[in-house]
C-alpha cells in the first residue's frame, strides 16, 4: 500500500492538478481547445462573472465562449490524486493520535511516579520531624528545670545557713528520671547547664571552707 502511494506521489503533482481559478483540485475538470484545464463549474462562474471571455490561465480573450471538453485523462488522474491525499491525511491522523496517546500516558506516568516519590520522601522525614518535636519539647522541660534548679541554688547559696546547704545539695546533683535521647544540641545544652551548676557548688565549698576555722572556734 506505502509502495503504490509512493510511486503515485512520484507520477502525480498536486501542482499538475490545480484548477488555476478555485486553486484547488479538479473537480470535473473540463479543457478549453488550446489545452487549459478547470473545474466545469468554476470556469462557467469565472465567464459569468466577467464582461470579456477570455482563459484564465493566458488571459486569451474571445468573442464567443468556446466549447468545453471533459478531460476524462485529468479527471481520472484528478480522483487518484484525491483518494492519495485523503490517504495521507487519515494516516497522520492516525500517527497524530497515536503520537498523542504515546505522551499522555508519558505524562500520566511521570506524574503518578513523581506523587508516589513525593510521599516516600514525606514518609521518610515524618518521623524525622516527629523525633525533631519531641527533642525540643524535651530540650524545654530540661531548660526549665535547670532554671529551676539554677534559682533555688542562687537562693540557697545566698543563705547563711551552710548545713541547709549541704542538705540540699543531693536533689541538685540528682540526674534527671527522664530518658535522654544523644543529640549535639541536646549535650551542648545539658554540659553548659552543669558546668553552671558546678561553677556555682564550687564557689559554695570555697565559702563553707573559709568559714570551717570559725565553725572550729566557736565549737
Amino acid at each position: 500500500m506505502r509502495c503504490d502511494m509512493a510511486a503515485a506521489s512520484s507520477l502525480l503533482s498536486e501542482e499538475r492538478f490545480l484548477c488555476s481559478v478555485c486553486l484547488d483540485v479538479f473537480t470535473q475538470p473540463v479543457s478549453i481547445p488550446w489545452g487549459h484545464d478547470f473545474c466545469s463549474a468554476r470556469i462557467h462562474k469565472y465567464w459569468d462573472s466577467s464582461d470579456t471571455c477570455q482563459c484564465p490561465s493566458c488571459k486569451r480573450t474571445f468573442s464567443t465562449r468556446p466549447e468545453l471538453r471533459v478531460n476524462t485523462i485529468m479527471s481520472e488522474l484528478a480522483d487518484e490524486l484525491k483518494k492519495l491525499i485523503n490517504a495521507k491525511s487519515v494516516e497522520s491522523e492516525k500517527e497524530k493520535r497515536a503520537t498523542e496517546q504515546v505522551f499522555t500516558g508519558l505524562i500520566r506516568s511521570v506524574r503518578r511516579s513523581q506523587a508516589e516519590l513525593v510521599e516516600v520522601i514525606k514518609a521518610r522525614h515524618r518521623p524525622t520531624k516527629q523525633q525533631a518535636e519531641g527533642f525540643l519539647k524535651e530540650l524545654r522541660t530540661e531548660i526549665a528545670e535547670r532554671e529551676s534548679r539554677s534559682s533555688r541554688l542562687e537562693q540557697l547559696s545566698q543563705s547563711e545557713d551552710h548545713y541547709g546547704f549541704l542538705q540540699s545539695l543531693p536533689t541538685f546533683c540528682s540526674p534527671s528520671n527522664e530518658d535522654r535521647t544523644d543529640t549535639d544540641a541536646h549535650g551542648d545544652l545539658s554540659i553548659e547547664a552543669a558546668r553552671g551548676t558546678v561553677t556555682l557548688l564550687r564557689r559554695k565549698f570555697g565559702e563553707i571552707m573559709e568559714d570551717i576555722p570559725e565553725i572550729k572556734r566557736k565549737a
